[in-house]
């Protein structure tokens, strides 16, 4: 049985292979930073020597795109990284202004691209590291996607899909794509955009330096359209988020909780890992400072990290907090949420994979298609096994849809998509978008606290003993255990449906009261007046006249069940 102490005591939830290829391509940790007198990846004028970067990936003897040679490519190019760290953080404001600034503004996301480097500048703080991180990926997604739009009229809606079309390659070279798909774009790469956003990446594992080759690679884009004289970049109009107004309303009148509350339940909760601890708490630190949108850019992933952890407890699947390798499918929000969770075993093909997918998918009312695009692809050999998704019952029904509607339907703001896509500007999200998400976040989180092993046990028990296929194969004792139970509920269950009856009726007795609407008021006319609609409609149903006198029936109701349960109860009659 998995413990939830186990979880906030989990030191990474990068797997392995993944975690070694970020550590491979952390500078710092690999030892690649460099001085500014050694033979340097970056121009004075804070360009790329692109030609260096072609001879590395020249010398790379591997087939170009195969696993083997993203791994070499990682492992050669933390120099650049560590030059493109190092050259951006020792420039002036003023060679800043000169070198950097003028090329970003083909992004039309400026502000955003300071606010990154105000995170990993002003502080030493990770959080602000990955607040940057997640900022910065969300603005390339976005920029390279109005970049596209001057060869076609379409953009894909996922970065990696983003990435491999033949414009873009056309527009920037093949260089500079390959580059951003080591970083962002692939999974046989870091595949940053994909850990950070899905909450597996921690604070203490987002760097700087990847942060700061983005910008850099940004701006050299900028040099590379001023040179072919490419101004007219197409900007698409932001999303607002007008379906988000009813909530609003919903939470005006509720205050966020004390600062000190929201600290206790995120430091006592076993569903915060405590190397996610600082994130929560650099969020409570952008909520107090009012910065709304940086405070949903971080808590998203931190709330998706806290309800796999959830999932993983609820359904005993220990592994699948981690992030998978480039070959397996790692598990995300649309998952956690679904009504069944899936086990992979062997003997299956790739082929009856998809169109079991496929099919799953096309009976879902949840916009799942871009999470699912956003997995790798299964290996030849494996097979989904559905079996009930236990979190649910750890959720509630209540919540669940409240986070459905924040997060995946259609018809909702979807502020996950919106905001990890670009698809929205971070200083334009209003308080009451922010306000939600941490009210929903503190629900997660407070699910651990009273959610004990014996009571997640419990519940498994009840769930097989209601399911006739699994009475058999339950242990001696269970299936008293579970009728007892079932005799109890549906003993509450008569009480509850006996009181609504009886105030139910009390209130249809009182109908000759109530008031009758004016027909002037109405949008249609008044039944009674149409004589030709009382002649083709003979048996239409209208209110009778208030002369007509009515023979009230008495109502009795016998719930012999309930009686017996409860001996002080009377028979029940009641005028209805």
């Amino acid at each position: 049985m998995m413990r939830l102490s186990w979880i906030m005591s989990q030191s990474s939830f990068l797997s392995p292979e993944v975690k070694d290829l970020l550590q491979k391509a952390t500078p710092a940790s690999s030892g690649q930073v460099a001085d500014s007198n050694s033979i340097s990846w970056i121009r004075r004028d804070c360009g790329i020597v692109w030609q260096k970067v072609e001879e590395l990936f020249t010398d790379i003897k591997e087939e170009n795109g195969s696993k083997i040679w993203f791994c070499e490519a990682v492992v050669k190019m933390a120099s650049l990284f560590g030059h493109c760290h190092n050259s951006l953080k020792n420039l002036t404001q003023d060679e800043y202004s000169v070198n950097i600034s003028p090329f970003l503004e083909w992004t039309n996301q400026e502000d955003d691209i300071n606010v990154c480097l105000k995170q990993i500048y002003e502080g030493s703080c990770n959080s602000g590291h990955l607040v940057a991180l997640l900022t910065i990926t969300a603005v390339t997604e976005r920029a390279l996607g109005n970049l596209v739009l001057t060869k076609r009229e379409q953009v894909p809606f996922l970065l990696r899909d983003l990435l491999v079309t033949e414009e873009l390659q056309e527009i920037l070279g093949p260089t500079r794509v390959q580059v951003l798909r080591v970083l962002l774009g692939s999974v046989l790469g870091i595949n940053l955009r994909n850990i950070a956003w899905h909450g597996f990446l921690s604070p203490c594992e987002a760097n700087p330096a990847f942060v700061a080759t983005i910008i850099i690679i940004l701006a050299d884009c900028g040099r590379l359209l001023r040179d072919y004289q490419v101004v007219n970049v197409p900007c698409r109009p932001v999303m607002s988020f007008t379906e988000a107004v009813s909530l609003s309303s919903v939470f005006e009148e509720v205050a966020i909780p004390p600062r000190p509350v929201m600290e206790e339940l995120i430091t006592k909760s076993p569903l915060v890992p405590a190397i996610m601890t600082p994130a929560w708490m650099k969020a409570l630190d952008l909520l107090t400072a009012k910065k709304w949108g940086l405070c949903v850019v971080l808590l998203l992933p931190m709330l998706e990290c806290s309800l796999r952890c959830l999932f993983a407890y609820a359904n005993e699947v220990s592994d699948r907090v981690l992030t998978a390798e480039n070959s397996t499918l790692y598990t995300t929000l649309d998952e956690i949420l679904q009504p069944t969770v899936c086990k992979v075993i062997h003997n299956q093909s790739v082929e009856q994979h998809n169109q079991y997918s496929s099919h799953r998918n096309s009976g879902s009312n949840i916009d799942t298609s871009a999470e699912q695009h956003d997995k790798p692809p299964l290996t030849v050999g494996m097979v989904e096994i559905l079996n009930s998704n236990l979190v649910l019952h750890f959720v509630g029904k209540k919540l669940n849809e409240a986070l459905h509607d924040l997060l995946n339907f259609v018809q909702g703001p979807r502020v996950r998509d919106r905001v990890s896509h670009g698809e929205v500007k971070f200083d334009q999200i209003p308080q009451s978008v922010a306000h939600h998400t941490l009210y929903l976040s503190l629900l997660v989180l407070s699910l651990g606290n009273w959610r004990s092993r014996c009571k997640r046990t419990l519940i498994c028990k009840t769930l097989s003993c209601i399911s006739t296929k699994n009475i058999d194969s339950s242990e001696p004792g269970e299936d008293k255990m579970c009728c007892d139970m079932k005799q109890k509920n549906n003993e509450k269950e008569a009480a509850i449906f006996h009181k609504k009856l009886l105030s139910s009726v009390t209130q249809l007795s009182e109908w000759r009261t109530w008031e009758r609407a004016d027909c002037s008021e109405l949008d249609y006319d008044d039944w009674e007046s149409q004589i030709s609609v009382s002649l083709e409609l003979p048996q239409m149903i209208t209110f009778p006249p208030f002369n007509i006198t009515h023979k009230v029936l008495k109502l009795r109701l016998k719930t012999q069940k309930w009686r017996t349960s409860n001996p002080e109860a009377e028979e029940v009659t009641t005028d209805g």
